[in-house]
């Protein structure tokens, strides 16, 4: 029996048992299973991030472990890591003032392990590459090359295709998803196997499909990139898991 699985039974147990004591038990009191959170085990010896679709046996759960739901933090927009010509509102909306030329803004946290989501609303229209939407490995130089995307894996909405290099170290720009339109909502999931990471892009919770599989086992940042002068985009503080 997987986790999640395990986690809801004891959960349904815990709610049916508080019922009958307590009418007051309120939305609050649940576990939301498309919440993001990170599974954790503790015992005397170790603290390990557990896999949630894994069986007990397969990560070695032994009894008079502790298991812990720990929420995933907020996330915004860094005002440390992005380009001379972005600009901030509350670290959750990013513009572009002066140019025109692609300048990228990253996310103040990045993630190695387990399934995370994150979801970006488009506050202009995306057309010509004026807004892109990915992951990128940290950087310390914010101007962005379509030509050469080093270390970056996306969606261009405007042109429905997916953009970066494949496991294979060949650059990919092939067809991908449906055209965005202000007001849309566009999500990444990055989720880390074994093997590496895979990447699957959602607009309006529908599921695109994966863009990239097994990449490299690194610290992959949500990041925009911003083409235009008076380009705009959102970032979610948090946002559910859509239906997988």
């Amino acid at each position: 029996m997987d986790l999640p699985t395990k986690l809801i039974i004891a959960e349904q147990e815990y709610i049916e048992k508080n019922l009958q004591d307590d009418n007051n038990l309120g939305p609050e009191d649940h576990w939301i299973y498309n919440a993001q959170y990170r599974l954790i085990s503790t015992s005397a010896h170790k603290i390990k991030e557990l896999h949630p679709l894994k069986t007990f046996a397969e990560e070695d759960i032994y009894h008079m472990q502790t298991l812990m739901l720990l929420p995933q933090k907020d996330i915004y927009f860094s005002e440390q890591q992005m380009g001379a010509n972005v600009f901030l509102e509350g670290n959750s909306t990013a513009y572009k003032m002066g140019s025109d030329d692609p300048q990228m803004i990253l996310a103040d946290q990045g993630f190695k392990t387990g399934r995370n989501y994150c979801e970006f609303i488009f506050e202009t229209e995306p057309a010509e590459r004026s807004i892109v939407i990915g992951i990128c490995l940290t950087r310390s130089e914010f101007y962005f090359n379509f030509s050469d995307p080093k270390g970056f894996w996306g969606f261009i909405p405007s042109e429905c295709k997916k953009i970066g290099y494949n496991e294979k170290g060949v650059l990919e720009k092939k067809e991908y998803g449906s055209v965005c339109k202000i007001g849309d909502h566009v999500g990444i999931l990055m989720e880390f196997t074994v093997k590496g990471m895979n990447l699957t892009i959602f607009v309006n919770k529908v599921n695109l499909g994966i863009a990239f599989s097994n990449l490299p086992l690194q610290t992959y940042y949500p990041c925009a990139i911003l083409g235009f002068d008076s380009s705009k985009i959102h970032m979610q503080h948090q946002s559910y898991f859509p239906d997988l």
